[in-house]
């Protein structure tokens, strides 16, 4: 789907995200904190059953608590600069809803689509959330904070998976995402998520 597709049907559904608009003469805070209570009626893992509620809220605050206690694991250090950005990561998704990462990720021009996308949306309307773009994220983190950040956006999201499965849910989708999670996490290189991972995988977490 090309952006302007994209865009021609949000604008078709747009009365439903009218509740997180800026509003006349409203302190950009009091705006802000609207998206951020809206995260939690943004679900994740759009398709896929699951048995727990996963929404967008309780995605970017267990990413927060990974990221600093793997953190401290590992000796990275850290600011409050990057912790805000953390718990706060995923806010255009009040906007965009939850894409599944296949086809965000689908190819090179899925992923610029789709940061243009979001450019458009924040250049157009959003602009005080420029700073939650993916295109801009990094600028907040050091090399070695961001790639930690990276890592625990994955690993909170396959953690959140292997709980599906210790409540009975063995369905496709939940095994498709862990056994991605198992092929990209490694490549992060951060000691704790890739013993854990192949601890998991010795323990026939593989369904």
């Amino acid at each position: 789907m090309k952006p302007s597709e994209y865009l021609k049907t949000m604008k078709k559904n747009y009365k439903v995200q009218t509740h997180v608009d800026k509003r006349e003469g409203e302190p950009e805070v009091e705006t802000v904190f609207r998206h951020v209570k809206a995260m939690g009626d943004i679900h994740r893992l759009a398709g896929v059953f699951t048995i727990q509620t996963y929404t967008v809220a309780l995605h970017c605050y267990y990413t927060a608590i990974l990221f600093q206690e793997i953190a401290s694991e590992e000796k990275i250090k850290f600011n409050t600069t990057e912790m805000d950005f953390i718990l706060k990561h995923d806010i255009l998704e009040t906007i965009t809803g939850d894409l599944l990462l296949p086809a965000k990720s689908f190819n090179e021009n899925t992923k610029r689509s789709w940061k243009e996308i979001e450019k458009e949306l924040v250049e157009k309307k959003y602009n005080y959330l420029y700073w939650s773009t993916d295109s801009n994220a990094e600028r907040y983190f050091s090399t070695e904070s961001f790639n930690l950040f990276k890592a625990c956006d994955l690993f909170e999201l396959y953690l959140f998976c292997l709980s599906e499965t210790d409540l009975g849910n063995n369905s496709d989708g939940v095994w498709t995402v862990i056994r991605n999670c198992e092929r990209l996490l490694p490549q992060f290189d951060v000691p704790y998520i890739t013993n854990y991972v192949n601890n998991m995988k010795s323990r026939g977490s593989i369904g």
